[in-house]
């Protein structure tokens, strides 16, 4: 559920960027995305140490908020968090790899935009 909700808010931001007339949409909303994965993934991390040390606490549970909008209240398990924390390991590394890739893309297309339009060479 989290992921389609990632990738919604993604797309909605690369719409709105484009609409407005920002720059390399596509490389913000993947960067604003990857940002907000970030520190979901910091949550997982922390929710996944504290569940490592159960009798410190007295069980398992969900330590914040964003952890338990990510997980909700699906039969808690170390293994679950185990589990969440590194599927946004997988896509923060993803959406890390992705940014350059996509700045990139970006970049050659619009530099193909500004040189030639009507077939006379601006710059």
């Amino acid at each position: 559920m989290v992921y389609v909700v990632l990738i919604v808010f993604i797309v909605a931001s690369m719409r709105a960027f484009r609409y407005y007339g920002i720059s390399e949409p596509y490389s913000k909303g993947i960067a604003l995305a990857a940002a907000f994965s970030l520190l979901g993934l910091g949550c997982l991390a922390h929710n996944h140490a504290i569940s490592l040390v159960a009798e410190a606490n007295d069980g398992i549970g969900i330590s914040n908020p964003i952890v338990y909008m990510i997980i909700g209240e699906d039969r808690w398990s170390v293994q679950l968090f185990e589990s969440y924390f590194n599927g946004a390991i997988v896509l923060n590394f993803l959406m890390i790899v992705a940014y350059p890739v996509v700045l990139t893309m970006e970049k050659k297309r619009s530099g193909k935009r500004k040189k030639t339009i009507n077939d006379t060479v601006l710059e």
